[in-house]
């Protein structure tokens, strides 16, 4: 039932994620709130024999509103079955650095994990996506 799910999960979302962001629009809020809608992974473009569709790390999409991101925006696409990226591909150390340069965080911050060691947010040579900044 993979088709049909799909469809089910996309007329549940779409809805859902309009009227949050209308309900945070109309409020104020939008501007000072980032919405990510985002997996740790893609799924493979095919289906597997038990009918379902593995991760697949290569290609993936995230959704990103508010917050100092500038609407309507695209950057990049999957070639014709989602099997790679086609055009302006983007690293998830660029997202993450993305995703903190939209909530004011530092791209050298550190933090400490329990056992005392420096971990930092976002890699050394990640920066923030530029097309995604007003």
């Amino acid at each position: 039932n993979i088709f049909e799910a799909m469809r089910d999960h996309g007329n549940v979302m779409a809805p859902a994620i309009a009227s949050l962001l209308s309900d945070l629009k109309a409020n104020g809020m939008l501007s000072k709130t980032l919405v990510v809608v985002l997996s740790e992974f893609g799924r493979t473009p095919r289906i597997n024999d038990g009918g379902g569709r593995d991760h697949w790390a290569r290609c993936f999409s995230a959704m990103m509103a508010g917050g100092g991101i500038k609407g309507g925006t695209i950057v990049g696409a999957s070639d014709e079955d989602g099997m790679e990226p086609a055009e302006r591909p983007v690293q998830v150390p660029d997202l993450h650095a993305s995703l903190c340069h939209a909530l004011g965080i530092s791209l050298s911050k550190e933090l400490y994990t329990p056992q005392g060691r420096p971990m930092r947010l976002v890699r050394k040579e990640a920066s923030p996506i530029r097309e995604l900044f007003v």
